[in-house]
């Protein structure tokens, strides 16, 4: 009666891995960009995809495993780890791959769990292939890095390898989908570059210190102390201890800026020609955003007082569309000459005095946004 108790547990463990994933994959990005074992009728042999996120022009494909280290493996056995990686890990990461590379397949079919079709963006920009497993373990991340075979295009990105344990947290840290998959982007950029212990490692890094690496470092390594400040705050929210709920970082210090506005603003209408600004926003350090957020102010002060157009085109700081131009730059000499003979802007404002006559403001009068600056530290910027 052992085995089929255990073939019970193993296949049960299995859909626990799965429909956890589901649970909190939907916290994040809603159930309507969610869904459940689909199918590929085209793709032989690896055609169903554990999970399908698709946000905008990105997409997480999600493969999830229960299958678990050998006891002999955890004892060091090198050939028994290479095993157990391929059949927990690699299996997982080429049915990921081979339903990433049919998303891009023009008029393909995707089934939904329920037998509906599910409708896939023409143009998807980026595709995340998770590999999600049931157990803890330190020596994922550096297996990952050492025994993984994988392939990547512009589109299809790098394998993400984590634990569920790992993705709780993400979901639960990393609550809206901008932050979310931010730091994806980042982390599997730095695929071969970041070593940590944990996975857990790396998101406590990212929540303080927005995850970022000067291209002069070769190989970044961090140590298990920074994930202090994480542990701390899932304490607080999962068991009621005192203390910060939220690590100091990037969730707290955009949040009342006319940055973090602007972020949550495109996160609530998602449209491919916005989402690579609100990534681009996310990637700011806190003094640029601080400033960028000022700068934007300003602009829709003067907008709201001019009623004319500035280099930054603000009459209201709420995003109604955008559009995303995507080419190789090159140099055109005609479109330089026009440029060059174009007027500078933001010397001078014109204002209307009391006698209806228009007049300009000088630089050291005070500024007639109303902030309170000089004209010359303000909106003549």
């Amino acid at each position: 009666m052992i085995w089929p108790i255990a073939k019970t547990a193993f296949r049960n463990r299995g859909k626990f891995v799965e429909d956890f994933s589901l649970a909190r994959l939907q916290a994040v990005f809603g159930r309507d960009s969610v869904f459940p074992n689909v199918r590929i009728p085209r793709v032989k042999g690896k055609d169903e995809i554990d999970t399908l996120v698709l946000f905008g022009d990105r997409a997480i494909v999600v493969q999830a495993k229960s299958k678990r280290l050998t006891l002999e493996a955890r004892k060091g056995n090198d050939n028994l780890i290479r095993d157990d990686f391929k059949k927990s890990v690699q299996d997982s990461y080429d049915q990921a791959l081979a339903c990433a590379k049919a998303l891009v397949t023009p008029n393909q079919t995707l089934v939904a769990n329920d037998g509906s079709r599910i409708t896939v963006p023409e143009n998807l920009k980026e595709i995340y292939p998770f590999c999600v497993v049931s157990d803890h373990y330190p020596a994922l991340s550096f297996q990952a890095q050492q025994f993984l075979n994988f392939e990547t295009t512009t589109i299809i990105q790098p394998p993400f390898v984590l634990d569920i344990f790992t993705l709780d947290t993400m979901a639960e840290m990393l609550d809206t989908p901008f932050y979310f998959l931010s730091y994806v982007n980042r982390r599997t950029g730095y695929q071969e570059k970041l070593f940590a212990g944990h996975e857990l490692t790396v998101l406590s890094y990212h929540l303080k210190r927005n995850l970022w690496f000067d291209k002069k470092y070769s190989l970044v390594q961090l140590g298990d102390d920074v994930t202090a400040d994480l542990d701390v705050a899932m304490l607080v929210r999962r068991e009621g201890r005192p203390g910060e709920s939220t690590p100091d970082g990037i969730l707290t210090r955009l949040k009342h800026t006319r940055v973090g506005e602007i972020v949550r603003d495109i996160e609530s209408r998602p449209h491919p020609g916005t989402i690579n600004l609100g990534f681009a926003l996310l990637k700011l350090s806190e003094n640029t955003a601080v400033n960028l957020s000022s700068a934007i102010d300003a602009l829709a002060r003067r907008s709201s007082i001019d009623h004319d157009h500035h280099d930054l085109t603000a009459p209201d700081t709420s995003v109604r569309f955008g559009i995303s131009l995507d080419f190789p730059w090159i140099y055109e000499e005609r479109m330089e000459g026009i440029l060059s003979e174009m007027p500078r802007t933001g010397l001078t404002m014109d204002m209307t005095s009391p006698d209806g006559r228009a007049r300009k403001i000088g630089r050291n009068e005070p500024c007639p946004c109303g902030s309170g600056r000089k004209y010359k530290k303000c909106c003549l910027l």
